[in-house]
């Protein structure tokens, strides 16, 4: 190769630390701007809805390291359908608590799980839950008294499919 072929190449930095910052500063300032017009939209819309929009769908923003090591809650629907009736509070803390250390089944060899199901009853049935139906309350406390193998059990369940 001749002198003449080779591309020009640009200057040396006279401070490259100082340009990697103002770089680095740049693109996390382009991917905050990203992460508010993300966040602006609504995700709580159901696919139906989403469907009715027939306009193009905006490119999705790579994401970094970062934001594939937080786990988040997007695409998770509970596998129990509990049904929707008016009532003040369902759920109390020392409900939660009574079940978790009472009646909590694992999913191991050597416990029952008929006899964790007839002991979770017994307890959820003598909890008055401010006037919820009694299916109500037996759903809404029932995934509190699994650990371990028996919540992920729970979750392989496509959902709302438990109603009763």
């Amino acid at each position: 190769m001749t002198r003449s072929t080779v591309k020009r190449l640009t200057e040396p930095l006279d401070e490259p630390e100082r340009e990697f910052r103002r770089l680095r500063r740049a693109a996390l300032r382009s991917h905050q701007n990203d992460s508010l017009a993300i966040a602006g939209r609504n995700h709580f819309d159901d696919e139906a809805s989403l469907s009715n929009n027939t306009g193009p769908k905006p490119p999705t923003p790579p994401k970094t390291l970062h934001e594939h090591s937080r786990p988040t809650s997007s695409g998770f629907q509970n596998p129990i359908a509990v049904p929707t009736e008016q009532t003040r509070r369902i759920v109390d803390s020392r409900n939660i608590w009574l079940i978790q250390n009472t009646c909590t089944f694992h999913g191991l060899r050597t416990e029952d799980p008929l006899c964790h199901v007839k002991n979770y009853l017994s307890i959820v049935d003598n909890i008055k839950a401010d006037g919820a139906i009694r299916d109500t309350s037996r759903l809404r406390f029932f995934h509190f008294s699994l650990k371990g193998k028996a919540t992920e059990w729970l979750y392989r369940i496509p959902p709302t499919q438990v109603m009763t």
